[in-house]
């Protein structure tokens, strides 16, 4: 390496090394873990943000949607070992004492997670939860809404539709009419001509799902089979992001549940743990030029 080559490298490291420190938010990945052992029984979960929106008076709420589920609490906790907590979609039995003729729940009852308020650098990684859906009521069904996406508002819950919503899912166990049977799938709410997937989750037993996010697409894993989505026919295993999306980073997501607030159709019980996402940085285009330098010159030293 000559002289002139010598000078650039240190140069290319010194740009490196400034433009690092000037952009700190990009050198460590999104780590965010929640199992909600830190919540008390029965009550509503921890390091969670919840909107309960009502049919009628706004101020006049009683009982909650939401809550932290133990075994010897008022809902066994069918997730890990005895002890274990997790959060549980209180459908039915959550003691609503509104005098409204036609509805007697809330449009929505959500849970959403914020990890991140820099939804436009995390545009690749890892989210995975476990997740239990009991069997369904009679002519009823089990059902819980997962959402991906940000808010630049700062709000703690993921809309469903741009540019907030990056994917959209809904974990569901409808009654067969003709057969009696309960029916488990899993629907794409995000793509329009994306049916359901090729796999189901199981019924009254623990699932896993993992989600990979690369830059605007999105693979699901159940259970440790990849999931292929119906796409006019044809199987699909990564999708896109909601069409007109934002950032296209993650930095949160919302579990909805009960938004019809109906109260002819019973609903089953959904329970969610272990919450684990690993999101790491985009570098920006800088940072790659700065690298893409110091490599040529490492390259043409070894010519």
């Amino acid at each position: 390496m000559n002289r002139l080559q010598r000078v650039c490298c240190y140069a290319a490291a010194a740009g490196l090394a400034c433009l690092v420190a000037a952009t700190p938010e990009q050198a460590a990945a999104v780590s965010y873990w929640e199992d909600f052992e830190s919540g008390a029984a029965d009550a509503l979960p921890s390091s969670t943000g919840l909107i309960l929106e009502w049919y009628g008076d706004n101020d006049n709420r009683s009982g909650t949607l939401w809550r932290t589920a133990q075994d010897g609490a008022l809902f066994d906790d069918p997730i890990g070992a005895d002890g274990n907590k997790s959060a549980v979609l209180d459908n039915n039995n959550h003691g609503f004492s509104q005098a409204f003729p036609e509805n007697d729940g809330p449009t929505n009852a959500t849970m959403g997670q914020v990890w991140s308020t820099q939804p436009g650098l995390n545009k690749s990684g890892t989210i995975a939860f476990d997740f239990y859906l009991s069997p369904t009521p009679d002519d009823g069904f089990t059902y819980v809404d997962v959402r991906l996406g940000h808010r630049t508002d700062g709000a703690n819950f993921v809309s469903t539709g741009a540019p907030d919503t990056f994917g959209w899912f809904s974990l569901r166990v409808d009654r067969d009419a003709d057969t009696g049977l309960d029916v488990p799938k899993i629907t794409s709410n995000s793509i329009p001509g994306v049916g359901d997937a090729s796999v189901a989750p199981l019924i009254g037993e623990t699932n896993h799902v993992s989600i990979e996010i690369d830059n605007g697409f999105h693979t699901y894993t159940l259970n440790g089979a990849v999931i292929e989505w119906d796409v006019n026919g044809n199987p699909v295993s990564t999708l896109p992001a909601l069409p007109g999306s934002g950032a296209l980073g993650v930095s949160g997501m919302t579990f909805v549940g009960n938004f019809e607030g109906a109260p002819g159709t019973p609903k089953g019980l959904v329970y969610i743990d272990n919450l684990h996402v690993e999101l790491v940085p985009e570098p920006t285009t800088a940072l790659l030029t700065v690298l893409g330098g110091f490599v040529l010159l490492a390259g043409r030293r070894r010519t």
